[in-house]
């Protein structure tokens, strides 16, 4: 059953409305988005000041925000930055962490190892591979074989868009 309200007084009310969402509800919600590992979908947000702060927050942060609707909203955060650019930095000079471990930079590539963590003593840094492990490299390389030899055999590959390279 549908939420309703029941109206009661003087004379008889006759319609329908649909209840909108609240801020609330919103707001936690739209922040968790930071957390998706893909694009997320909401439904029935309120179209109100709140709201727009936090998707333009989320937007500041590299997120991709759309509108699809009256009150439905996609939000990518798979692009977007985590903490505020220069936070790390800061903190690890003021001595709180008091260590930090970084592999990923954000600004990307490095020149001329031009970095001030290269010159810091409590951080570890390392080039951009994290992913760079042996079982990664069986997994890609595999995979690349096995879609070398389909191709070759005429089998069923698997790709994104199929009618990208029609075979003939």
């Amino acid at each position: 059953m549908p939420p309703s309200f029941s109206v009661t007084g003087g004379r008889p009310l006759k319609g329908t409305i649909r209840p909108a969402g609240n801020k609330n509800a919103a707001l936690p919600i739209l922040a968790a988005t930071l957390l998706a590992d893909g694009p997320c979908a909401i439904d029935n947000v309120p179209h109100i000041r709140d709201v727009e702060t936090m998707l333009a927050l989320l937007e500041h942060l590299g997120a991709e925000v759309q509108w699809t609707g009256a009150n439905s909203v996609a939000v990518n955060t798979a692009r977007a930055e985590l903490i505020v650019p220069g936070a790390l930095l800061r903190a690890l000079r003021k001595g709180r962490p008091g260590y930090a471990a970084v592999d990923v930079y954000e600004q990307e590539p490095i020149i001329d190892g031009n970095h001030p963590f290269f010159f810091m003593p409590n951080v570890l840094c390392t080039p951009h591979l994290g992913w760079a492990e042996w079982t990664n490299f069986e997994l890609y390389f595999r995979e690349a074989f096995e879609q070398i030899v389909a191709y070759q055999r005429g089998l069923p590959m698997r790709l994104g868009n199929p009618d990208v390279q029609p075979r003939n």
